[in-house]
């Protein structure tokens, strides 16, 4: 297992799929001035398709625009907004990701099949 020299639980990498996406770091910061800068080193440095951040206590909006802006200069975009529940899924800027592979169109599809597709 990696050394960790900051406070969270982040060792990784490691890989698990969340929202379509195959994750290959999460983290989770305590509310605190470290976090950002941390997030920072490991988004410039991450060789991920995708990062999860939690960040507590949930719902905490000047804190997940300090991370947006983190992410944002890091090259990411974020992908899926779960900001209510403290997690945020943000994916490198033009990647294509597992979720956008599942949705590509396989042909011509018929009217319902592209509804059905659609709700899924």
């Amino acid at each position: 297992m990696p050394d960790c020299d900051f406070f969270l639980d982040y060792c990784g990498p490691l890989s698990f799929s969340a929202e379509g996406y195959d994750v290959t770091a999460h983290v989770s910061f305590p509310d605190d001035a470290e976090g950002p800068a941390v997030l920072g080193r490991l988004a410039r440095s991450a060789k991920a398709q995708a990062i999860e951040v939690e960040y507590q206590p949930p719902g905490n909006r000047a804190l997940a625009a300090e991370y947006a802006d983190v992410m944002r200069a890091a090259g990411f975009s974020l992908s899926v907004d779960e900001s209510r529940g403290g997690s945020l899924v943000w994916v490198p800027d033009g990647a294509e990701t597992a979720w956008a592979k599942q949705k590509e169109p396989k042909g011509a599809a018929t009217q319902p099949e592209r509804a059905y597709e659609l709700a899924l």
